[in-house]
């Protein structure tokens, strides 16, 4: 499966942002999106994930249109971690991360098929067709009809009984004596561990991560990269946006700089990461800042 960007152009008013991108993201990699502040590496991303429309060019996967898509069969394949969506989120940390799997809850964990290829097949073409016509049929029309009113089975210390992909993602994100915590009492960086739970939790097969590294300690942003050097060697493609070209350098495979005036240069770290190609990027003398592979010697 491959997301891919044909003749691209992305605007910010009258400003050109990106022009004429091709791009193909394939599985297997990590692809690095470096740039300065401004020049559209979020709006490369949402444009990716066809949460908005270019200004010239198209996305498709698997040669059909992303734009076209249901935005739940979309969300089954494409998964986006945007810059701090959550502070509209009043429930439990284990709540958000749950909210990952939806695209493919209502259907045992396979993806929509239905004869209009839409997400909900009922007699009302809604999503939910119970009596109520709302999403949780319960005595209590709640989400989690357990014995202490939460999303976890308490005696088996797994989620809803007998699942357990929401006890892996809150565990790999070392968030399981978190899962009851209102997610608005976390710190930044914990609320952002709880954004990557739930990204995992959607499993999705293409990953596209905007600056995942905000707000998470060295020890966590090490463990995120990580993270998504491992979705890359289970075949999904991986997209993040960063600022630090040593961690490119050790984690993507191919990097994108994105110069903010239409500009952009596409090949693999051992190109691109050059004092000429970084001062180009980011102004005079940035080079300096960076060390190469970790090491005492500048780029």
């Amino acid at each position: 499966m491959s997301l891919a960007a044909h003749r691209l152009g992305l605007r910010a008013g009258r400003r050109t942002l990106v022009d004429s991108l091709d791009l193909v993201l394939e599985p297997g990699e990590v692809l690095g999106i470096l740039g300065p502040n401004g020049a559209g590496k979020s709006t490369l991303l949402t444009v990716l994930a066809g949460l908005a429309l270019p200004a010239r060019g198209d996305v498709t996967l698997d040669g059909q249109a992303v734009a076209d898509l249901p935005p739940l069969t979309r969300a089954q394949h494409i998964g986006l971690l945007p810059q701090g969506d959550e502070d509209t989120f009043f429930g439990s940390v284990a709540d958000f991360v749950a909210l990952g799997h939806f695209p493919f809850a209502a259907t045992q964990d396979k993806p929509f098929a239905t004869a209009q290829d839409k997400p909900f097949a009922t007699a009302q073409d809604k999503p939910f067709a119970t009596a109520q016509d709302k999403p949780f049929a319960t005595a209590q029309d709640k989400p989690f009809d357990t014995a202490q009113d939460k999303p976890f089975d308490t005696a088996q210390d797994k989620p809803f009984g007998k699942e357990s992909w929401l006890a892996t993602s809150l565990a790999a994100w070392e968030l399981a004596d978190l899962a009851h915590r209102p997610l608005a009492t976390l710190s930044g960086g914990e609320r952002q561990r709880a954004r990557l739970a739930q990204l995992s939790a959607q499993r999705a097969r293409i990953v596209l991560l905007d600056e995942p590294l905000t707000h998470l300690d060295p020890a966590h942003q090490a463990r995120l990269l990580e993270w998504a050097r491992s979705e890359a060697d289970a075949k999904k493609a991986v997209a993040l946006t960063l600022h630090d070209p040593g961690w490119a350098a050790r984690q993507c495979n191919r990097l994108l700089f994105l110069h903010g005036d239409g500009g952009w240069k596409l090949g693999p770290p051992a190109d691109l990461l050059t004092s000429t190609a970084l001062e180009a990027l980011y102004g005079p003398g940035t080079a300096a800042l960076w060390r190469k592979n970790g090491l005492s010697e500048p780029v």
